[in-house]
C-alpha cells in the first residue's frame, strides 16, 4: 500500500471516529417508536457472505503477519467456501495494526465489488467503515459499481445492540443516514427470543428493507445469518495457526524472539 494512503487515513481518523459515534448514538433511540412488526418469509437467492481476519507475530525488529478473507457463496442450494490468504514479513512500525486492518477491509470490499453484479452481498461489520478504507481516488469507482447493481448489498454488525424482549419480530424504519456514501442504518429482529442487529445498506434500498430481512431469514441460525457465521469461522487466524506457520518457515522463538 502507498503510505500516502495510510497518512491520509490517519489525517481523517477523528472524522471517521465522529461518524462511528454518531451511529452508536443513533442506536440508543427508542426503537419501539420506529418499529414495524414483520414476520419475514424466507427468500432464497444467490448470496455471498464475506468476512476477514488478521494476526501477527512480533520479533525484535520484524513482524510476520497473515491476513485471511473468507467468502461463503450460496448458489443453487449449494455452499462454496473460498479463502484469500496473504502472508508477509515487514519491519515493525507504529501503525502496524491500522495497516493490517486497512489491507483486510480493502480486500473484503474488492471481493464484494467483483461479485455484486450477480450475487447479493452480506459484509460483516459496517459498510460505512469499509468504504472509508478505500483510497479516495478509487472510491467513486466502487460506489458506481454498487449503485449500478440491482442486487442487495448490506452489512450486519456482528455484535447485537441489546436484547429487547418487548420488541416483536420485525425491523425499524431508517434510524441514521450517512450522506457522503448515501448509506442508511436500520435494525432487525428475526425471532421473539433473538437479539436485535444493525444493518447498513445503500439508500437506494430503503424500499427493500423487507426484502433484506427476508433474505437474512433464509439463512437464519439463531437470529443471525448462518453464511456470515461460517465466513467468520473460515476467515479466523488463531495464535496457534501463526505459531504453526512460523515453525514451517523455520522461525524460532528464542529470548526476545529472534528470526533465525
Amino acid at each position: 500500500m502507498n503510505y500516502k494512503v495510510l497518512l491520509n487515513f490517519l489525517k481523517n481518523k477523528e472524522i471517521i471516529k465522529k461518524k462511528i459515534n454518531e451511529i452508536k448514538n443513533a442506536s440508543k433511540l427508542n426503537l419501539k417508536e420506529k418499529w414495524n412488526y414483520y414476520l419475514p418469509k424466507a427468500k432464497e437467492d444467490k448470496c455471498i457472505a464475506i468476512d476477514g481476519s488478521y494476526n501477527f507475530l512480533k520479533y525484535r525488529s520484524l513482524v510476520f503477519y497473515a491476513i485471511n478473507i473468507a467468502s461463503v457463496i450460496y448458489e443453487n442450494s449449494k455452499i462454496k467456501v473460498d479463502v484469500f490468504p496473504i502472508f508477509d514479513m515487514v519491519e515493525d512500525f507504529i501503525y502496524l495494526e491500522d495497516f493490517l486492518k486497512s489491507e483486510m477491509l480493502k480486500k473484503e470490499i474488492e471481493i464484494a465489488k467483483n461479485y455484486c453484479k450477480e450475487f447479493n452481498i452480506i459484509l460483516d461489520g459496517s459498510l460505512i467503515y469499509f468504504l472509508n478504507f478505500i483510497p479516495p481516488n478509487e472510491r467513486k469507482n466502487y460506489l458506481n459499481f454498487f449503485e449500478e447493481s440491482d442486487k442487495l448489498i448490506f452489512s450486519i454488525s456482528k455484535t447485537p445492540i441489546k436484547k429487547i424482549e418487548e420488541i416483536d419480530v420485525g425491523f425499524s424504519n431508517e434510524i441514521f443516514k450517512e450522506k457522503n456514501f448515501g448509506i442508511i442504518t436500520f435494525y432487525f429482529k428475526l425471532k421473539k427470543s433473538s437479539l436485535v442487529y444493525k444493518v447498513e445498506t445503500f439508500e437506494k434500498n430503503k424500499d427493500r428493507i423487507e426484502e433484506i430481512v427476508s433474505l437474512i431469514k433464509f439463512f437464519d441460525y439463531r437470529g443471525y445469518p448462518y453464511i456470515l457465521k461460517k465466513a467468520h469461522k473460515e476467515a479466523k487466524i488463531s495464535n496457534k495457526d501463526m505459531e504453526r506457520f512460523a515453525k514451517i518457515l523455520g522461525i524460532k522463538e528464542e529470548t526476545g524472539r529472534e528470526v533465525l
